[in-house]
């Protein structure tokens, strides 16, 4: 606490001038010299302007206030794109690519769906970082610090009006740097954080000073003024492509749905009528599985509308194509060329599997006495 020499009252902050080191006491209303009462902790330095650091932007303009004087602005962007996010970026597109394949099964497990919704968290992630940036805006009111557009956990929001700040400064916290706020109660809050280079913080910092009219004071635990800084400002390598390489992930995202959809989708076209001692029905398969599932060469027909019965096309070796028919209640039918006037059946297998699931396709055509009709298949697994 600093008190005037000639009558003992303590001084307002407001009344001191620690750059040039004097104040006015508003008790007695004396001019002060406080040379002899500040220590050297307490007066205020002049450290080496930083330049602009790799990786930082600066748009800083004034504009007039109503008693004439100019009101500094300055508008600070850190883009977040890094070299190493480009690695990042290849990682999760193959670990994407990897979800495709085991996407492709019917019956997804626990494992499967958990890893999918890691893999898409850190396919967003990837996103931010080619998108976002850091922009800090600040005037003779106060601070503001966004981050954006994509919401992310990686940057939080602040706003400290200029009245509640005593005290910049700049600090390592693990492998990056943070700009901290020492407000009027003594308490520290984040102000900016991550910034990527000793650098950046040491830039921020003296930038806001300036704006703000805040005297640098030395703080504990702050990054040491021992080397003048002197780096020129430049881009990071690779950041100029960065919001159009961002679209690379949702259309990642877009390309592993749409594989997977062409990859699993099932098509079936057709129906089959049943006569004489087969009943009076129409059959309009929607569905179809492959026989290997069952233990068999072909396929099975199945109609969601018509949960009662079913057609196997089978691919038998011994007697070849033939198509089984069951009905609930019913003893199976089986159908061959040798009774029918009209017989092609024919089931493929193609080069796609999924789940050790061989995916086959084909088509039917009957005319027997007691079924008749075209059905056609793909996809099926």
């Amino acid at each position: 606490m600093l008190n005037c020499i000639h009558c003992g009252a303590p001084l307002a902050a407001e009344h001191i001038d620690h750059a040039r080191e004097i104040a006015t006491c508003g008790f007695c209303g004396r001019l002060l010299d406080l040379k002899a009462q500040l220590s050297t902790a307490q007066r205020p330095r002049a450290r080496p302007q930083v330049e602009l650091p790799p990786g930082v932007s600066l748009e800083a303009d004034a504009i007039p206030n109503a008693d004439g004087s100019m009101n500094r602005r300055v508008l600070i962007r850190r883009p977040w794109l890094r070299a190493k996010h480009w690695s990042f970026l290849l990682v999760c597109a193959g670990l994407s690519a990897a979800l495709v394949v085991a996407w492709q099964g019917r019956d997804p497990g626990v494992w499967l769906v958990l890893g999918t919704l890691l893999v898409l968290s850190w396919d967003y992630n990837v996103a931010t970082m080619f998108v976002n940036a850091t922009v800090i805006r600040a005037d003779a009111s106060g601070v503001r610090v966004s981050h954006g557009p994509l919401p992310s956990l990686f940057g939080r929001r602040r706003s400290i009006e200029r009245q509640q700040l005593k005290q910049l400064f700049a600090v390592k916290q693990g492998p990056l740097y943070a700009v901290k706020a020492q407000l009027g109660d003594d308490s520290v809050a984040e102000l900016v954080a991550p910034l990527i280079s000793e650098e950046q913080a040491l830039f921020v910092e003296q930038q806001l000073e300036s704006v703000l009219g805040l005297a640098d004071f030395a703080v504990p635990g702050e990054l040491g003024d021992a080397r003048p800084l002197r780096a020129v400002g430049k881009p990071v390598g690779g950041a100029k492509l960065g919001a159009a390489v961002a679209l690379l992930v949702p259309l990642l995202l877009v390309g592993t749905l749409g594989m997977f959809f062409v990859a699993s989708n099932t098509e079936v076209s057709g129906s089959l009528k049943a006569r004489g001692s087969a009943g009076s029905w129409t059959f309009a398969p929607d569905a179809c599985v492959s026989g290997q599932r069952e233990g068999y060469g072909g396929v099975e027909l199945r109609s969601a509308a018509d949960g009662s019965r079913v057609v196997r096309v089978v691919n038998d070796p011994v007697k070849g194509t033939l198509v089984v028919l069951a009905q609930a209640g019913r003893d199976n039918q089986v159908f061959d060329a040798t009774s029918c006037t009209a017989f092609q059946g024919a089931v493929d297998r193609t080069s796609t599997n999924i789940n050790e699931i061989w995916v086959v396709d084909g088509q039917l055509t009957l005319d027997c006495p007691e079924l008749v009709g075209s059905v056609y298949f793909q996809g099926c697994h």
